[in-house]
């Protein structure tokens, strides 16, 4: 082989590894992966800084987001101290395909975000009747009685 044959081998195979470098990836494996497992759920309280806890394990302070699975229905319930404790149920929506180029499918979960009112345990405290006012006395002189003299 000749010298020249030589140089323009090594060029190829240097222009090409360049080239390979700057070609944009055919990456197919989001395109044909599976459906997600899991997704982010929201979780909000009224009041907030409750204990919102799935019952599939995770838990956190509301507002906050969960992972939750994705493969069925579960529950989150909230707690604070002084509100009666609260459960909603969860379920995951279906999955849309996502199809060839675009963003990944996401999870959706109904009802999102999960909210709970939290009532007190204790009714708030009526307000106290006001004490009865004593009975007017009259500060002008009663009439005479019948019979006796007027006084002048």
């Amino acid at each position: 082989m000749s010298r020249v044959a030589r140089v323009v081998g090594v060029l190829s195979c240097l222009a090409v590894a360049g080239c390979g470098n700057m070609m944009p990836s055919l990456d197919f494996k989001g395109a044909f992966s599976s459906a997600p497992t899991s997704g982010i759920l929201a979780a909000q309280s009224e009041p907030p800084g409750a204990e919102a806890k799935s019952s599939t394990g995770p838990s956190c302070r509301t507002p906050c987001s969960l992972e939750v699975p994705a493969t069925g229905d579960f529950t989150v319930s909230f707690a604070l101290a002084g509100y009666k404790p609260q459960t909603i149920p969860v379920r995951p929506l279906p999955i849309e395909s996502s199809g060839l180029g675009s963003s990944p499918a996401t999870v959706r979960y109904e009802p999102s975000p999960v909210m709970a009112q939290l009532e007190p345990l204790t009714p708030p405290k009526a307000k106290r009747k006001p004490a009865p006012k004593p009975a007017k006395t009259s500060s002008t002189a009663s009439p005479p009685a019948a019979g006796a003299p007027a006084a002048q």
